[in-house]
C-alpha cells in the first residue's frame, strides 16, 4: 500500500524532519514571528489564507530539534512527512489534535503529553480545527545512532528494549504526562540564546536529558505510586528546593530532615514523580546554572564553583567535561 498523498487546499504538508537547506532568511519572516525565532535555528516559514506555519530546526551531533507553532485561520488538515525512518520524542505543549497515522490508524496526541514514535517515510495526518494554535516540539534520532547514543549515555539503555518495526506509530504503550523535569529542559532549549558551538553543547545535553527522562518514565510506567497528596507536594517543594538552591551541596540526608520525610520515601518517590534521581536533578541544575554563568558572566571559575555548591574549581571543571563533553575554558570563548 502506497502513502497516501496531500490533494486538497486544506492539507498542509508539515516536514517534521529534513535534509535541504530551502529554510526563510530570517530578513523576510513578519515582523510578528520574530521575537519566535531562535537564534541558532533553521527557520522555515508558511503563510496562507488557512493558516501560518513556523517551523525551526537545529542539527546536532545524534540528534535534530524542531519546533512547529501552527495557527489555524480555517479547518486543516496537516500531513507530516519525514524523508526517511526516524524515532521523534514528542511532546505536546499545546492544543491536542487527533493523528491517522499511516497503516497504524488514529492516535491521540493530547496536550502536555510525551510518545516517542517510530516514524517511516510516510504521509500521516491530523485535523485541526480554525482558531486552534499547535505547538509541537520533537527531538528526532536516527534508529540506527541509537546504540552509540546508549554508549555515550548509559541511562538510555532501556530504549534499546523497543521493538522499532516497519509500522509507524508509538513505541511506548500508552501516552505519558511531561513531567516537570521535561518542563524545564524544554524551556531551556526554547529559551537558549546561544549560537555555534555554545549552542551545540548545550543543547544536545539538553537532548539526551529529555531522552533519559523519558526512558526513565517509560520503565516505570508499570509501578504503582501509592504516594499521598500531601507527599506530592512535598516533593514539588523539594523539587523547587533544588532549583532555586543550586549553590547547596547536595545532601540527601540534610533534604530528608527538612521536609521531613524518610530518605527512601524521598529518592523513590522523586523518582517517579519526575522520572529523575534528586541527585541527578541536583546535578543538571547545577550544570545548567554552570554553563550560563560560564558563557555569560566574566566571573572566575572559583566565583562559579562556589555559586553551584562544589569545593573548587577543579571539581567543577571535572564535572563539568564529563557532563556537557567541553571544558568551561575553550566554551567561554566559543561564538
Amino acid at each position: 500500500m502506497q502513502p497516501k498523498q496531500p490533494t486538497t487546499n486544506q492539507e498542509k504538508i508539515l516536514w517534521i524532519e529534513r535534509d535541504d537547506n530551502n529554510f526563510t532568511s530570517i530578513e523576510t519572516l513578519p515582523a510578528e514571528f520574530l521575537s519566535m525565532a531562535f537564534p541558532y535555528a533553521k527557520v522555515y516559514f508558511r503563510q496562507d489564507e488557512d493558516c501560518d506555519t513556523l517551523s525551526q530546526n537545529i542539527k546536532l551531533p545524534g540528534f535534530s530539534i524542531w519546533c512547529h507553532d501552527i495557527f489555524a485561520l480555517n479547518d486543516i488538515i496537516l500531513a507530516p512527512k519525514t524523508p526517511h525512518q526516524i524515532l521523534a520524542l514528542h511532546f505536546m505543549v499545546a492544543d491536542g489534535i487527533v493523528a491517522d497515522i499511516f497503516n497504524r490508524g488514529e492516535f491521540l496526541l493530547g496536550e502536555k503529553e510525551v510518545n516517542l514514535f517510530n516514524l517511516h517515510a510516510a504521509f500521516h495526518t491530523a485535523p485541526v480545527k480554525a482558531g486552534n494554535q499547535i505547538c509541537s516540539f520533537h527531538i528526532n534520532i536516527l534508529p540506527a545512532a541509537l546504540p552509540d547514543l546508549i554508549k555515550q549515555y548509559p541511562a538510555l539503555q532501556h530504549l534499546s528494549t523497543f521493538e522499532i518495526g516497519m509500522v509507524s506509530g508509538p513505541l511506548n504503550k500508552s501516552p505519558y504526562k511531561i513531567s516537570a523535569a521535561c518542563k524545564e529542559l524544554i524551556t531551556a532549549i526554547i529559551n537558549c540564546r546561544f549560537i555555534e558551538d555554545q549552542a551545540k553543547f548545550f543543547l544536545r545535553r539538553c537532548c539526551a536529558d529529555l531522552y533519559i527522562n523519558f526512558a526513565c518514565q517509560d520503565r516505570l510506567s508499570g509501578v504503582t505510586n501509592k504516594m499521598s497528596p500531601a507527599t506530592k507536594e512535598t516533593l514539588k517543594e523539594i523539587f523547587d528546593h533544588l532549583v532555586e538552591n543550586v549553590q547547596e551541596v547536595f545532601n540527601i540526608q540534610r533534604l530528608a530532615y527538612l521536609y521531613e520525610l524518610q530518605i527512601t520515601e524521598l529518592n523513590t518517590g522523586f523518582e517517579q514523580l519526575f522520572f529523575i534521581t534528586p541527585e541527578a536533578f541536583a546535578h543538571q541544575q547545577k550544570m545548567m546554572t554552570a554553563y550560563r554563568l560560564i558563557t555569560t558572566t566574566k566571573e572566575r571559575l572559583g566565583a562559579i564553583a562556589t555559586e553551584t555548591g562544589f569545593d573548587n574549581w577543579h571539581a567543577l571543571k571535572k564535572a563539568f567535561e564529563a557532563y556537557y563533553g567541553c571544558t568551561p575554558a575553550s566554551i567561554r570563548h566559543a561564538q
